[in-house]
């Protein structure tokens, strides 16, 4: 009974072994389940395609923004070409607007320049003063420049520069602050530089004069004659004599009459040829005073 229930549970075991190896690899397939997963996967891959298109388009948008901003390339690249050349016109019209652009702008440049230049134009006159003695700079207190009357420019010193001046008639004056001397001219700009000198005359001075000498026969001075200087009398000293000095400027020449009984003697005197010292004369007695003067003693 033991081996019967033994063989029979065997021939289940094998049974039951064949038919699980029948339903395996081997087994029949099942169709549906294969179309299904077929379809499934053609669905995925056309969705992989889909998303792969969208990542495409996405990707070539931006590239397509950037490349316009920076003005390099325009439109979409189709890969045969054709969408180079609308890129190469767009590209060729930014260059004539730029070179317009940088064209008016030269043009606005040069205009300004122009326009620069006539306002910082004019003329310039240089002014120089020179001592009319010596010919040395002279240091001016005042040195001013005015037109139609008004003051239009003031400085002090050697020399003076004034730029800008338009065409027309100026005053120029140049003093000391105390007037000790004054130097105006009038001078014409024509539209070209140029430079003046003021001759300064400060007055230089000088004293010539004449010394007079009355004497005797014998050589001795003779106190209280008269004698005259350019008609002005003066009497001799003790030593016999008399001076006169006249106040001179450098430009003037200037003489000296010397009277006295009668005799004269003319001198003249100038800046050049003065040298510091006073011109002297001797008038002689001609000894009748003497003689009536002794007979009135006697």
């Amino acid at each position: 009974m033991r081996r019967h229930t033994l063989l029979t549970v065997l021939v289940c075991l094998t049974v039951l072994l064949a038919g699980c190896s029948g339903w395996g690899t081997d087994g029949p397939t099942d169709d549906e389940d294969d179309s299904n997963d077929a379809d499934d996967l053609e669905e995925a891959s056309a969705d992989a395609e889909n998303e792969t298109d969208g990542d495409t388009n996405d990707t070539a948008d931006p590239a397509e923004n950037d490349t316009n901003e920076n003005g390099t390339q325009t439109g979409s690249d189709t890969g045969d070409g054709s969408g180079d050349e609308p890129n190469e016109s767009e590209d060729d019209g930014d260059t004539e607007e730029d070179t317009d652009a940088t064209g008016s702008e030269t043009d606005e440049s040069n205009e300004t320049d122009e326009n620069e230049s006539n306002d910082g134009g004019g003329t310039t006159l240089t002014v120089q003063t020179a001592d009319v003695v010596t010919g040395d700079p002279v240091n001016a207190d005042v040195i001013v420049l005015k037109y139609g009357g008004e003051t239009i420019a003031e400085t002090s010193g050697e020399s003076a520069t004034f730029d800008g001046l338009d065409d027309g008639e100026y005053e120029l004056e140049v003093h000391q602050a105390q007037d000790d001397w004054w130097y105006s001219a009038t001078l014409t700009i024509d539209g070209e530089d140029t430079t003046h000198v003021a001759e300064i005359d400060q007055d230089h001075i000088y004293w010539p004069g004449v010394e007079a000498t009355v004497v005797d026969g014998d050589g001795d001075p003779v106190e209280g004659e008269t004698v005259t200087f350019n008609g002005n009398a003066k009497q001799t000293d003790a030593e016999g004599t008399a001076s006169h000095e006249i106040e001179s400027s450098y430009t003037d020449e200037r003489e000296i009459v010397v009277e006295y009984d009668g005799r004269s003697e003319t001198f003249v005197f100038d800046w050049n040829s003065w040298d510091g010292e006073q011109e002297s004369v001797t008038f002689e007695t001609d000894g009748a005073g003497d003689e009536e003067a002794a007979l009135a003693l006697a």
